[in-house]
């Protein structure tokens, strides 16, 4: 069977590969036309074209590690390498904008130009810009196929080396024309478009890396489909972070109080499979399931007793009551600062003599007083053919009966 993770590799290192090869021969053709007519904008292209190759190589490294599978050391995986290769590969090309930019005004102050007009130059030049262009849009379809960043962050250099080529021809012709300074100017407008390109991955990627969630529509788009699956009273705690191109989903789910452990947490796959069915970037959704009315946050949580800590209160409290030994079950439900407590006894009792129903439930309740802890009492008998409910509040109170 064919490994998803090895195959988005395989198709992000061939496009890679034949952009590197590009990058090879524009960037050595530009260097020497460029000395040969001594253009300063097609020297600082081709050095541009030699930056691609450097990103070239970066992308194929990084790209080898983030596709790793997860292990013990990064069980999300390895997709944060892809990121952080973003980030390394947005600062190399600010700091090259910088040095051609220096390089570049010292020219102009000093009138060093002594450009020579050449149509070698423009053949360059044009050549650069065509097949710049092509690999833009080809690296561009693959990293979107296979949701890279990382890739659509190189097609983009590659654009933008096209683009730069656009001005550096612009320079070149009025060079030839007689206007020496445009080529400088060309080579400092080059600089500042492969600046703002090195910026914008840059601050992107860094984002990323100090977990910058998705912005505020996607999560409101988040939270409408979340609420759209039946049984899911209220959504907080709603938190995302990006890894790579995927993002990662944490949420607080509420439900209602009396319904069983797994009936809540199967509504919570329910609103797992569909955030991963809806939205293509979600590949992990991690879900906590609150009962109705415990949504306060865990600092200001009470923490009420356990089940082994309530069993034996109740025990105690009904010690010297007939008819408790035969209680079948005690089920818990917790609310913000109190506990439901649903006892189980089998309707073989109901038949017994002496045996009166409300007395028994009164007995209970008044037993159970000084539990502070204590919302109500739920009263359930049943077996294979009987299934009668009444549930009485510590006021002596009937609140439900079913």
């Amino acid at each position: 069977m064919n490994n998803p993770r090895h195959d988005r590799y395989k198709q992000a290192r061939r496009i890679t590969l034949i952009g590197s090869l590009v990058d090879v021969l524009l960037g050595v053709s530009k260097v020497f036309v460029g000395f040969l007519v001594h253009s300063q904008a097609l020297i600082a292209d081709g050095i541009h074209s030699f930056s691609d190759l450097f990103t070239d190589f970066l992308v194929l490294f990084v790209a080898k590690y983030s596709h790793a599978e997860p292990d013990e050391e990064h069980p999300y995986g390895h997709e944060r390498f892809e990121t952080f290769g973003t980030v390394l590969l947005g600062s190399f090309l600010i700091a090259i904008a910088g040095v051609i930019i220096y390089d570049a005004i010292g020219r102009l102050i000093h009138q060093e130009s002594t450009f020579m007009g050449s149509w070698a130059a423009i053949v360059v030049t044009v050549a650069s810009i065509i097949s710049k262009e092509i690999i833009f849009q080809y690296s561009r379809r693959i990293g979107e196929k296979i949701k890279s960043d990382l890739l659509i962050a190189n097609a983009w250099h590659s654009r933008s080396d096209s683009l730069s080529s656009i001005v550096v021809l612009i320079g070149i012709l009025g060079a030839m024309y007689g206007y020496l300074w445009l080529d400088g100017v060309a080579a400092i407008l080059v600089a500042i478009m492969i600046g703002y390109v090195g910026w914008k991955f840059a601050y992107k990627s860094a984002r990323e890396l100090v977990d910058t969630g998705v912005s505020k529509e996607t999560l409101r788009q988040i939270q409408h489909s979340i609420f759209s699956v039946e049984g899911v009273r209220s959504v907080h705690d709603l938190r995302s972070r990006r890894m790579g191109s995927n993002i990662l989903i944490d949420v607080h789910i509420e439900v209602d109080h009396y319904i069983s452990a797994s009936e809540g947490h199967h509504i919570g796959v329910w609103v797992e499979q569909k955030l991963l069915t809806e939205f293509s970037g979600i590949n992990d959704v991690v879900f906590h399931i609150d009962s109705a009315g415990q949504n306060i946050p865990d600092a200001d949580a009470i923490l009420l007793p356990l089940r082994a800590e309530i069993f034996d209160a109740l025990k105690h409290a009904w010690r010297d009551i007939k008819f408790a030994d035969q209680v079948m079950d005690v089920g818990l439900f917790y609310l913000e600062k109190s506990v439901l407590v649903e006892v189980v006894m089998p309707t073989t009792v109901l038949k017994q003599a002496n045996f009166q129903s409300q007395q028994f439930e009164q007995d209970l309740l008044n037993s159970v007083k000084q539990l502070t802890w204590l919302e109500s009492i739920a009263i359930c008998y049943k077996d294979s053919l009987i299934n009668t409910r009444s549930t009485y509040k510590k006021n002596n109170t009937q609140v439900r009966k079913l």
